[in-house]
């Protein structure tokens, strides 16, 4: 992940270490060791079936707006796609697999909104530590900006049509064939699958 003023460097912990002993730079740079719950941004790690992650839903069909532009985080351009399911599956595959260019990203939010002129609304949806720099740089393009209170997330039936793909269930120091957090990099930067089918009865 880039930013203006900082970069987040993720891998096993040996081969940071490895890194950071290789590079006097690196070593020298103040750090902060971040808890990873996932994988993410990481374009080394074998492909996921997106489409079945994000699943059947009766809002995939809705029309995007031609004046609504969602920007990819990688290539800070937006998604060219014209319903919000193909939106979904791309921005799902630019989180998992791409490198977050958080700055440009920002950027290329700035230039667009800058020619419009007058003020926003800027809205933070989930919790986000970027939200004084995104306002910070509006405000630099002569932006007047207000902003909202966190968005509520409005009660839908059947918004999935049933799947349950995707679930926080929290982290701990054991996973499939890892004793350990040390291991369970390892597994991840060799590639191994240990998905299997169980029986629940």
């Amino acid at each position: 992940m880039l930013a203006q003023t900082w970069a987040t460097i993720s891998g096993p912990p040996s081969v940071l270490a490895d890194l950071f002993a290789y590079s006097p730079l690196l070593a020298s740079a103040s750090k902060i060791q971040l808890p990873f719950g996932a994988p993410a941004h990481a374009p080394h790690l074998p492909l996921v079936d997106v489409d079945k992650i994000i699943g059947p839903s009766v809002i995939h069909d809705t029309v995007i707006r031609r004046d609504t532009h969602v920007i990819s985080t990688s290539s800070c351009e937006p998604f060219v796609s014209q319903d919000l399911g193909t939106v979904l599956c791309q921005a799902t595959h630019d989180v998992l697999q791409h490198m977050l260019c958080l700055s440009g990203t920002i950027q290329a939010v700035v230039s667009r909104l800058v020619d419009r002129g007058g003020s926003v609304k800027l809205t933070a949806l989930g919790p986000t530590s970027q939200l004084g720099a995104v306002q910070n740089a509006l405000e630099a393009g002569g932006i007047k900006v207000t902003l909202s209170g966190p968005a509520e997330a409005v009660p839908m039936d059947n918004i999935r049509s049933g799947s349950n793909l995707i679930a926080i269930v929290g982290m701990s120091g054991r996973f499939p064939g890892s004793e350990s957090v040390h291991e369970f990099w390892e597994t991840l930067q060799a590639g191994q699958d240990f998905h299997k089918e169980v029986s629940i009865f």
